[in-house]
């Protein structure tokens, strides 16, 4: 059992008490997954310190965003050599 000194007392909308579920270790990172409404994909990184948040947001409105990225992997792949490959070597961002 986790000390009140050891928990992560605040949730996600500010709500602080000692009996959150799932309240974390200090130093462990912790994530969520939520889906609502008509949002088909949102993807949020979250950098939190004491007094100030800095957060990404990326926000997809359509599923097409991704059928295209697949496509688009697809046609990389064709003809390549078997192996292990990621969107970076896709993108041509990979380490040369």
């Amino acid at each position: 059992m986790l000390q009140d000194r050891d928990r992560i007392f605040t949730n996600l909308y500010g709500l602080h008490d000692w009996r959150l579920a799932g309240a974390r270790k200090r130093g462990d990172i912790g994530f969520a997954s939520l889906r609502g409404g008509t949002n088909v994909g949102e993807h949020r990184v979250m950098f939190a310190g004491p007094s100030e948040i800095l957060e990404l947001t990326h926000r997809a409105e359509d599923r097409l965003i991704f059928a295209r990225g697949a496509l688009h992997a697809a046609l990389w792949a064709r003809g390549r050599k078997p192996g292990l490959y990621s969107m970076a070597d896709v993108l041509g961002l990979a380490d040369k």
